[in-house]
């Protein structure tokens, strides 16, 4: 998708199994289970921060960690754009760049 490699998790638990440390993350705040907020301090406690884009279908006002976007949804395909590369700009963790196309 737009030259970005992609997987999917149907959970929080799923994606800290598969996961390495150069990818980037699109994560719902409200997910069952381990919250996205929970699933990101929990890869930054581990040393595996990474450019991470939050998503929401609420507001979610003072919620994302620093330098961190929430986009509400339903989101158009532009915002989306625009956040990943906001993420892969001021994250402090890995980039995504090496997994781009």
């Amino acid at each position: 998708m737009h030259g970005y490699g992609v997987r999917a998790f149907d959970s929080a638990e799923a994606c800290l199994a598969g996961i390495c440390p150069a990818d980037g993350a699109i994560v719902d705040i409200n997910l069952a289970g381990m919250s996205g907020l929970e699933l990101d301090e929990r890869l930054r406690r581990e040393g595996r921060a990474m450019p991470t884009v939050f998503i929401t279908a609420h507001d979610e006002p003072g919620r994302a960690p620093e330098n961190r976007l929430i986009l509400k949804k339903p989101l158009d395909e532009q915002s989306l754009l625009d956040a990943i590369e906001h993420a892969l700009a001021t994250s402090d963790g890995p980039c995504l760049a090496g997994d781009r196309s």
